[in-house]
């Protein structure tokens, strides 16, 4: 089964920043300087491969970030774990998570769950955060959109 995009965000990723963001935040800061974002994000993503019970999904995140969302996602049961990484054209963002599935009226199926950004480049080099998602697939083309929630310090 394909998640789509979960988190993104934490989904998201969970987390990057939009590179529409504020000038200030490309500018060069001193040590210690750091930057907050609060993340409210959505993405639309469709299965791109898979291999056994482990699927990525590709797709648009837009909101606070925006990006092509790479997401990878293996389930067990009514549980699943997730890598994605948010490629923005300031950098990348990277992370992890896990989150359980709802399986609702058919055919779609509704997840929630929690992530982390583990690390990043460019702009986002030494980028942390953490959040929540939630979402849902359609089961027949196993589209998915997920919303995402998440404090991104970089």
């Amino acid at each position: 089964m394909t998640l789509g995009a979960l988190g993104l965000l934490v989904s998201a990723g969970v987390m990057a920043c939009n590179a529409s963001a504020p000038a200030a935040s490309a500018r060069p800061r001193s040590a210690g300087a750091a930057r907050v974002l609060d993340v409210r994000d959505s993405a639309l993503v469709a299965p791109a491969a898979s291999n056994g019970n482990t699927t990525t999904d590709v797709g648009p995140a837009s909101g606070t970030l925006a990006g092509t969302l790479h997401f990878s996602s293996t389930v067990s049961g009514a549980v699943f774990k997730f890598t994605f990484t948010l490629a923005t054209s300031a950098g990348t963002i990277a992370g992890s998570g896990r989150g359980k599935l709802h399986f609702g009226r058919p055919p779609y199926a509704s997840f929630e769950g929690t992530g982390v950004v583990v690390h990043g480049s460019g702009r986002y080099l030494h980028a942390s955060g953490s959040g929540r998602f939630s979402g849902a697939e359609d089961r027949i083309s196993h589209d998915s959109k997920v919303q995402v929630q998440a404090s991104l310090h970089y």
